[in-house]
């Protein structure tokens, strides 16, 4: 019974995540005609991704948590909660120089926006133009 509600659980919060929902979406609401290759190879990932997923829980995870905890036994709790304290904190300030990084960039396109031009229009991304920005070959249309 607690395997099924685990199970659902996890198919639960998978539907929700962006893999699952919000990239098909994408790929359906491009303009112009549904490319077939794209898709396939979106589900062809997603399959391979799960597959592997499902291959190291069958060879071995658990033992390997196991281990893991096994290994962490002797440590003082509260040791432990100091060092996700100071994770915490290493996280929350690299938040705000990538925060910073990006203010200091503004208003020039960013790696992902080129990218995703690029898939979108079907230019090549090899930053040849200015400001970094993708090139259209020679009489490839919008």
């Amino acid at each position: 019974m607690s395997a099924t509600l685990a199970l659902a659980g996890l198919g639960l919060l998978d539907s929700t995540s962006f893999g699952t929902l919000l990239i098909p979406i994408w790929l359906f609401l491009t303009p112009g005609r549904v490319r077939a290759g794209r898709i396939a190879v979106y589900l062809a990932t997603v399959a391979t991704f799960y597959f592997g997923v499902g291959v190291l829980l069958v060879l071995g995870a658990d033992a390997v948590l196991e281990a893991v905890r096994a290994a962490f036994a002797d440590v003082v709790p509260t040791h432990l909660r100091i060092g996700q304290l100071v994770l915490g904190l290493i996280v929350i300030a690299s938040s705000y120089r990538l925060e910073a990084r990006a203010r200091s960039r503004a208003g020039r396109p960013g790696r992902l926006q080129r990218w995703r031009a690029a898939a979108m229009s079907g230019a090549v991304p090899d930053g040849g133009g200015p400001d970094g920005r993708d090139v259209r070959p020679e009489g490839c249309a919008a």
